[in-house]
């Protein structure tokens, strides 16, 4: 039972080593990777990492005093980018290579976005909630895609124009916000469940996002 144990921690920490190394030790295109982002700015370490048999670099750089760490293959694949924020408040986001998204992410990202060639996309945690952004184009307008780590498709949104959103869209706008300059607007599709139920002798309906989230509620009665 003790061989077993000591065999066990010795494949685990044989799955994720890491060492410290220096940029020249790095295989020419890990190299021209990490260089190409530290161009304007410091390369402070880099780490050498191998992860179940894969060999990984992950390189520290601060660029105006503003740190970024991201991760390389041996080959040169940019990984995954993670960029200091200065408000504490604000969510993780990260940029994620395709190869590493969970397979459910994939097949929903390629559902929604069938044959269009996505431009970008982030991994980022939204009040404890994982969520992957997918950035594409589709004939020269903006688009994005919100998919939760199951597959589930969170929403989808498109810039639209000022002058083509609907009239009662803008109408409203210059009604509450007299003077008011529209800088940029999108139209948001919402994946959500619209749930009856029965609550102390009294109906009511709500809506919840994929993520959980309330969206809203209505109370009715018998």
């Amino acid at each position: 039972m003790v061989i077993a144990l000591v065999a066990g921690v010795v494949a685990i920490s044989g799955a994720l080593a890491e060492e410290e190394v220096a940029l020249d030790q790095l295989p020419p295109a890990a190299r021209a990777m990490i260089q190409q982002h530290a161009e304007q700015g410091q390369i402070v370490e880099i780490e050498k990492e191998t992860e179940d048999g894969r060999v990984v670099y992950e390189a520290e750089i601060v660029v105006n005093g503003k740190e970024t760490e991201i991760q390389v293959s041996a080959n040169g694949e940019l990984l995954e980018t993670e960029t200091e924020v200065e408000d504490k408040d604000a969510e993780d986001e990260a940029s994620i290579s395709w190869g590493r998204l969970p397979k459910a992410v994939q097949e929903a990202f390629t559902k929604a976005i069938p044959a269009i060639r996505i431009d970008r996309v982030t991994r980022e945690t939204e009040d404890g909630v994982v969520v992957y952004e997918a950035e594409y184009t589709v004939e020269g307008t903006p688009r994005e895609a919100e998919v939760l780590e199951d597959g589930q498709i969170l929403e989808t949104s498109e810039r639209v124009a000022a002058a083509k959103l609907p009239a009662a869209v803008a109408a409203a706008v210059k009604e509450h916000f007299p003077g008011a300059e529209i800088e940029e607007a999108e139209a948001v599709h919402v994946t959500y469940y619209e749930i009856e139920l029965e609550v102390q002798d009294k109906e009511q309906e709500i809506r919840v996002l994929p993520d959980g989230r309330i969206l809203a509620t209505e109370d009715g009665e018998h």
